[in-house]
C-alpha cells in the first residue's frame, strides 16, 4: 500500500516552551517514501536535510523568510 509521509514546522517559545505556530503538513518532494533527518537554522537560511526512497540524500536551502511561508501554507 502507498505511504505518504508528510511533516510539520513547530515554532516553540525557548523561554516558556508554549508552541508559537505550527505549519499545516508538507511533502518535501511528493507522493514518495521520504524521511527527514535534518535541520539546521542560521541567520539567512534554514536547511532541511532528507532521504528519498531510500536512495538519495538531499539537502534543501530556503531564505530564512521562506519559514514564514511555509507556516502560512506555501512551501517555497
Amino acid at each position: 500500500f502507498p505511504v505518504t509521509i508528510v511533516y510539520r514546522l513547530v515554532e516553540i517559545d525557548p523561554e516558556t516552551w508554549e508552541i508559537g505556530r505550527i505549519s499545516p503538513v508538507f511533502v518535501f518532494e511528493g507522493d514518495q517514501v521520504e524521511f527527514n533527518s535534518g535541520l539546521s537554522v542560521t541567520s539567512e537560511s534554514v536547511l532541511f536535510s532528507y532521504g528519498v526512497q531510500d536512495c538519495a540524500a538531499v539537502v534543501l536551502r530556503l531564505p530564512i523568510g521562506a519559514v514564514d511561508g511555509i507556516f502560512e501554507g506555501q512551501l517555497a
